[in-house]
């Protein structure tokens, strides 16, 4: 096994001839691949069972049709050794005939069951081989009487071949089955050693070096470490600029606001939606300018919704009202207020005034 092993080196199955060979290099090479493939599949365990299985059934097959063969031929002798100066007109000569099969039948049973016996290498008992050696000398003693009666040496030999064959061919078939059984398994056995010798073996996993390994671990951990450090102080940071709450400023324009919630006003939002980007001052007093614009030139009276303007700006309240405040400034500045008061309807009388404060505007009226 070694030495063949040594004789015959696994061709790998990647074997792919360089680039720039010969056309006959490349064909060899394609030879060498399909090679490695087949002889991968002959030297298979099971390949090599099934080739062995296959033999079996050959022998078995060789030597039975050997065994019907020599019994018909010793069952005419018999028939005519049982039926003795019949004729056929005598129901013994007929009867006769079925000696011969009854001897021969109890042989193939016994014979076929040694056949599976052996097959798994069981040892049979006494009484089958007593069975068999008893049909077989009854067979040879039925088939050579005649023989024997005259000491005729040709008739002897004629009559004493096809029993004696009968005889080996049936001992053969046992021991044969026997040896096989036994040649599967050695073959199964070689060629699972052959598959291991010709698989390639893996390479030893290097050492562990224990100081590289705490290195590597101190190495990582510092890392993590690092960047929760780096998280912590981005938290820290964002919290830290977050705008103060907000103070109330007095009004002095005598108008009430609705009571304010820490929710906005606006339907349209809800839990999940994402808080504005804060808008630029400039750019909220512009825009807030031109609604004041455009109302007037409506001839209509701008009054600021500080809920929607808090929402579209992304600011607190006062920061809006300051914004709003200037934006009134600038249009004041811009034009006459005179044209401003021209352009706007008379206010509604106001119903919400202090009684005292008008009854001393109507004297100075007066």
């Amino acid at each position: 096994m070694a030495a063949g092993s040594a004789l015959w080196h696994p061709v790998a199955t990647g074997t792919v001839a360089p680039r720039g060979s010969s056309k006959k290099a490349a064909k060899l090479a394609t030879a060498a691949r399909e090679a490695a493939d087949v002889r991968a599949f002959q030297v298979d365990p099971d390949v090599v069972a099934l080739r062995i299985e296959r033999l079996r059934g050959w022998v078995y097959r060789l030597s039975w049709v050997a065994i019907v063969m020599g019994l018909a031929f010793t069952a005419v002798n018999v028939q005519h050794f049982a039926a003795g100066d019949t004729t056929r007109n005598d129901p013994g000569w007929w009867s006769a005939w079925l000696l011969d099969p009854m001897v021969s039948l109890i042989l193939i049973a016994t014979l076929i069951g040694e056949q599976v016996i052996a097959r798994y290498q069981v040892k049979p008992g006494g009484w089958i081989r007593r069975t068999k050696w008893t049909a077989l000398a009854a067979t040879y003693a039925m088939n050579t009487w005649s023989a024997w009666e005259v000491l005729d040496p040709a008739s002897i030999l004629l009559h004493s071949v096809p029993p004696v064959m009968v005889l080996c061919a049936t001992e053969a078939v046992t021991l044969l089955g026997h040896q096989i059984t036994q040649a599967v398994q050695t073959a199964c056995r070689q060629a699972a050693a052959q598959l291991i010798d010709t698989e390639p073996a893996e390479p030893p996993a290097p050492p562990i070096d224990r100081d590289a390994l705490v290195a590597e671990v101190r190495e990582e951990f510092a890392g993590a470490l690092a960047t929760v450090k780096a998280d912590l102080r981005e938290a820290v940071r964002a919290l830290s600029v977050r705008p103060e709450p907000r103070t109330e400023e007095p009004r002095t324009d005598g108008r009430t606001d609705p009571p304010r919630t820490d929710r906005t006003d606006d339907p349209t939002r809800t839990e999940t939606d994402q808080p504005p980007t804060p808008m630029d001052r400039e750019v909220f007093i512009a825009e807030v300018r031109e609604q004041i614009l455009s109302a007037a030139g409506r001839r209509d009276r701008w009054e600021p919704n500080y809920p929607a303007l808090m929402g579209h700006a992304g600011r607190s309240r006062s920061w809006v009202e300051k914004a709003v405040r200037e934006a009134r400034l600038s249009v004041i500045g811009d034009q006459p207020r005179t044209a401003i008061t021209a352009r706007t309807p008379d206010p509604e009388p106001r119903t919400d005034a202090d009684p005292a404060r008008t009854q001393t505007e109507g004297g100075d009226h007066q």
